[in-house]
């Protein structure tokens, strides 16, 4: 059971209790992993493929494409939620003034607002768009 973790000495002096990597004695975090490529053709390679991933970027499926997606879609998802928003906001503005002349005893619309409200709704229509003629 010993053999199945790391053993490394910490920083607070204490056995390290990471479980080793596949093939070796220590856990990830001290030695277990690749130390790089060694040779000459191995260290080409790596090389290659990180001017690849600096000049394309990182690959499809990769956290930071896909965290950028995502960015965008959420910021896609605002901007058309955006107008509802500001009408839900305009809304709740004007109850907060009828509650306000409520608790000040003045009617609930203005003159201008009345007037306003009785033009848009003058119409013979019952609903916009409605053909007077049934």
């Amino acid at each position: 059971m010993d053999s199945l973790i790391c053993g490394a000495t910490t920083r607070s002096g204490m056995p390290c209790r990471g479980r080793v990597v596949a093939g070796g004695k220590r856990c990830r975090l001290h030695g277990g992993l690749s130390t790089g490529p060694l040779t000459p053709l191995g260290r080409l390679r790596c090389a290659e493929n990180m001017r690849r991933v600096r000049i394309n970027g990182p690959g499809p499926g990769h956290r930071k494409t896909d965290k950028a997606r995502r960015r965008r879609e959420t910021r896609a998802r605002r901007e058309k939620m955006w107008p509802k928003r500001q009408e839900r906001k305009r809304l709740q503005a004007m109850r907060w003034a009828q509650k306000q002349r409520l608790k000040a005893g003045l009617p609930l619309l203005t003159e201008a607002e009345l007037e306003n409200f009785k033009n848009s709704h003058s119409s013979s229509t019952p609903w916009p768009g409605a053909s007077s003629a049934f």
